[in-house]
């Protein structure tokens, strides 16, 4: 995609992951740090999700009509 590194899938579960045990340890002493952090990277997950599908979607546009995409 335009010379652009995508982030694999196994990535982003492997943060997911790692974010739910860390939640999981701090959710008896501190509550509400863990309740931040899975807002937080759950926000993350789903930028990083949301630029790489329109990412994706442009260049597609973008190779279909030539050159020229409307949307961008």
């Amino acid at each position: 995609m335009r010379g652009e590194k995508p982030i694999d899938i196994i990535q982003i579960v492997g943060l997911g992951l790692i974010a739910t045990f860390i939640v999981l340890v701090l959710k008896e002493q501190k509550p509400a740090f863990a309740f931040l952090l899975t807002v937080f990277v759950g926000g993350a997950i789903f930028i990083i999700l949301i630029d790489q599908i329109g990412s994706s979607w442009t260049w597609t546009c973008w190779k279909k009509n030539g050159g020229y995409c409307p949307f961008k």
